[in-house]
């Protein structure tokens, strides 16, 4: 919420919108010089998940992840409640369809420049809480959704909502946000969550559920 978070002055973006915005910052290895920093955001809040059916364990509000590619731009996943959160040209969700959205951008290694940016979520309530690089070079991204409108594939593992407040999801995005690959629901009748995920360097998908029932 502050005003006068310390930003760069090549950052992205100087000022915060309003509301809560998201930060990123850079330092170097000592700690001893900040070497890059920005707010990302709009008018309303982001990076805060107050999804009360989405906060079933200590800071799920702020559970997020990010990552870097093998030429250090940053890779965020994350939430917003913002209409305005900045997406970019050639995104393949442009626009917030709910209340709680998804968001997955990346910024340059320098926080300067916001590479791609785009919103991922139906007319529910979205989390996002993990975000994978794999070794196609593709994105794995993960988390909690209360929707039953998420973009699934045909032949997804479970293309329909599975029931219960919360449903965990599991989609591959490609490289610069602009195509959503696969998407599948993961899940049980009962309340779930997808807390983490991995893949390896052959490109099988590993994740961390919260189930409240037995996973078939």
């Amino acid at each position: 919420r502050s005003s006068n978070y310390p930003t760069t002055s090549s950052a992205y973006k100087k000022i915060i919108s309003g509301g809560i915005d998201i930060i990123v910052s850079k330092f170097s290895a000592d700690g001893s010089t900040l070497i890059g920093s920005t707010f990302v955001g709009g008018l309303l809040n982001d990076g805060l998940n107050s999804q009360s059916d989405m906060n079933s364990y200590y800071a799920d509000e702020y559970r997020g992840e990010i990552n870097l590619d093998a030429n250090g731009n940053v890779l965020i996943a994350s939430c917003s409640y913002s209409l305005d959160f900045p997406t970019t040209t050639g995104a393949f969700q442009n626009t917030n369809k709910g209340s709680q959205e998804g968001v997955l951008f990346s910024l340059n290694k320098n926080l300067s420049a916001l590479r791609w940016s785009t919103y991922f979520g139906g007319v529910g309530s979205e989390s996002v809480y993990g975000i994978d690089l794999m070794a196609d070079g593709n994105l794995l991204v993960s988390g909690s959704t209360t929707g039953a409108d998420l973009p699934t594939h045909k032949g997804a593992y479970q293309e329909e909502y599975q029931g219960g407040s919360v449903d965990g999801y599991i989609a591959k995005i490609n490289f610069d946000g602009s195509e959503l690959l696969a998407c599948t629901y993961f899940g049980t009748p009962s309340y779930d969550q997808v807390l983490a995920s991995e893949s390896d360097r052959l490109k099988e998908i590993y994740v961390a559920e919260d189930p409240r029932q037995t996973l078939p």
